[in-house]
């Protein structure tokens, strides 16, 4: 899995719709198969996740949590098609929150020792 990533969003930043599964077939640590994302803080206002494929929005509030699958459970090659998400604009308040990619085999060795694959994508 790779490395935690701390997030701060402030009154009126936001995270267009996007999907998280973006390394390429024939990287070493394979597709990120899921995300885990932490809430650490709880904005006034504001600063869910939303799915909108699924017409799920999972509310901001410190302590909670939410995973999902990247990729389709029988073709960890393909997408998962309803996992494309936003973070809402944060309307009072701050939000932080906490990430992680975990793939389908170990990221940090090649990532460690500077194998450049590691770090491509499937946005080039």
């Amino acid at each position: 899995m790779e490395p935690f990533q701390v997030l701060r969003y402030e009154r009126g930043q936001f995270y267009k719709t996007h999907h998280d599964q973006n390394a390429a077939s024939f990287t070493p640590q394979g597709p990120r198969v899921y995300t885990f994302y932490m809430y650490l803080s709880t904005p006034e206002s504001g600063g869910g996740t939303r799915f909108n494929d699924l017409g799920v929005t999972v509310p901001a509030v410190k302590g909670s949590a939410v995973l999902w699958p990247s990729v389709q459970s029988d073709d960890p090659t393909r997408d998962e098609p309803f996992t494309n998400h936003e973070s809402v604009s944060v309307e009072r308040g701050v939000k932080y929150g906490a990430n992680i990619w975990v793939h389908n085999f170990d990221y940090r060795t090649p990532a460690s020792k500077n194998c450049v694959l590691t770090h491509m994508n499937t946005h080039g």
